[in-house]
């Protein structure tokens, strides 16, 4: 018999940035790609990155941040993640600036949050959504057991008869 326990050591967020457009005239749409993605720990926030749309030529600032509450400290964590056009990932917190941002508590419940940026560029509309979900790391730890209930052969060789 065959035994896996699983532990949890540790909890990760694996972020990415997905890409869909339109153009209007004549109608064309696209489905959601892939542009980039990362995974990253809650205790090595903030992180930020640039990453380039090819198609597009267009670079997209996207960042996430655990933080503590602000208002008192009993106040549970913050998760937020913003989204930027362009590549100066000094603005991609700041809205006053441009960039989109949500925002969430950040406890044992939380498992997913995006944001979405529309940028018109040469005739087409393109959609950019940056999400960041809970992955947990597990640590399997197998172990092989005789179970003798399984071998019904008694130690015997068994053929078939036609």
């Amino acid at each position: 018999m065959l035994l896996a326990s699983a532990s949890c050591c540790g909890q990760m967020l694996q972020c990415r940035l997905l890409e869909s457009h339109f153009h209007l005239k004549p109608f064309q749409a696209s489905s959601r790609s892939d542009v980039g993605r990362f995974s990253v720990s809650p205790e090595d926030m903030p992180v930020t990155k640039v990453f380039r749309h090819d198609e597009s030529g267009l670079d997209v600032s996207v960042g996430v941040d655990v933080f503590k509450g602000t208002i008192m400290k009993s106040d549970p964590p913050r998760i937020r993640v913003a989204i930027s056009p362009g590549s100066n990932i000094a603005d991609v917190f700041d809205v006053v600036n441009g960039s989109s941002e949500a925002v969430s508590v950040f406890d044992n419940h939380w498992r997913f949050l995006s944001v979405n940026r529309t940028i018109a560029h040469n005739d087409r509309f393109y959609t950019f959504t940056f999400s960041c979900e809970r992955t947990l790391r597990k640590r399997f730890t197998v172990t092989t057991t005789p179970n003798k209930s399984l071998d019904r052969t008694h130690g015997k060789r068994l053929s078939h008869q036609a």
